[in-house]
């Protein structure tokens, strides 16, 4: 096999998740995806005044207008380009990581999808329906792995991991990843109220496409930036580039907040989908080779942590924009910090790759 076929793909953590496309959206507009040549043919036959950057390993970006706004190709939130729209827009909001195998996550910003599946990750082994909404992007995924080398990639993606891990033995000991994961996903532990901000949206100067964006029902796309280390800025961002709108300035919460019931079981949900997540697994790979590594146990439990942590911030600043006090969060406000976190968990590098 040169290539993937759907067949190649490991689904497990679609398991239990619908996904419909919500209209006026347009979340996973504001980026700028990566082209081919072939695409970028098929873009202009549709916009031949379409301007597209310089390519660059056999990719060009399509870029973005300014001030935090969409895809050039957006007008009303709805794409001009549907039909030709690039393999990242194809997929979303699946993303494929490549390691030892090929396993296909879901991207939980997408308010597309029903993160309340999630509740049957909160114990190990629960059942879950198959996924549903999803035909499109798995054919697109399936039609894209037929043409990349993912055998090679798995290959050296091995290669590289057994290098790691035999560097991590010498200075730490032995440890079996999969018996790490193991172990997380039976006591995946609880937040530190004491962790710095892990995933701090970038500072005042920050470009506006570099911060973190999520979507609001009542104002659509919104961005977080960090004013300074204990306050987060709102902004609303509009699609033809005009400048953002400054929606709130909210100081994080001095206390991590206390959760329902229902909340707790769909963070504890969320840790293991983590867990399960290859990306969490190989983008601590990626952090310890920079370095002398420790015990990969306590590096992915580390990571672990300081995600979950961030949730929990970002889910009560987000409560308190919408008028509650965030000192409590029911199932809804927990849901709402998991969509402001995990794209970014997902940005993070990783030893694999990302088809």
């Amino acid at each position: 096999m040169a290539g993937g076929s759907a067949a190649d793909f490991e689904l497990g953590l679609l398991q239990g998740f619908a996904f419909a496309c919500r209209s006026g959206c347009a979340l996973c507009c504001y980026a700028s995806p990566a082209v081919t040549p072939a695409e970028r043919a098929r873009l202009v036959q549709i916009r031949p005044e379409l301007p597209v950057g310089p390519e660059e390993d056999g990719f060009a970006l399509l870029p973005t207008r300014p001030n935090g706004g969409a895809c050039v190709l957006l007008r009303g939130d709805r794409c001009t380009a549907h039909a030709a729209r690039p393999f990242p827009c194809r997929t979303y909001p699946l993303q494929a990581h490549v390691g030892r195998r090929l396993q296909v996550t879901l991207v939980l910003a997408c308010p597309g999808l029903d993160l309340g599946a999630l509740a049957t990750w909160a114990a190990p082994g629960g059942a879950r329906a198959g996924p549903r909404g999803f035909e499109s992007e798995l054919g697109a995924l399936a039609e894209e792995g037929a043409q990349a080398p993912l055998l090679a990639w798995m290959r050296d993606a091995s290669d590289e991991e057994r290098r790691l891990l035999r560097r991590i033995a010498h200075h730490a000991g032995p440890e079996d990843p999969e018996e790490v994961r193991a172990r997380l996903r039976r006591t995946p532990g609880g937040p530190d109220p004491t962790q710095q901000l892990c995933l701090p949206p970038p500072g005042e100067d920050a470009p506006l496409e570099e911060l973190p964006v999520l979507f609001h029902g009542q104002y659509g796309r919104v961005a977080l930036r960090s004013t300074d280390v204990e306050t987060y800025e709102l902004l609303g961002l509009h699609e033809n580039g005009t400048p953002p709108e400054r929606l709130a300035e909210i100081p994080l919460p001095e206390e991590l907040p206390r959760l329902d019931p229902e909340a707790a079981e769909l963070l504890g949900g969320y840790q293991r989908y983590l867990v399960d997540r290859d990306h969490l697994l190989w983008s601590t790979y990626l952090e310890m080779s920079s370095g002398r590594p420790g015990a990969l146990s306590d590096e992915l439990a580390a990571n672990l942590t300081e995600a979950t942590t961030e949730v929990l911030r970002r889910a009560s600043v987000l409560a308190r924009f919408g008028g509650a006090d965030g000192d409590r969060l029911g199932a809804e406000e927990l849901l709402a910090g998991i969509r402001a976190v995990d794209s970014e968990l997902l940005d993070r590098p990783t030893l694999g790759r990302i088809l």
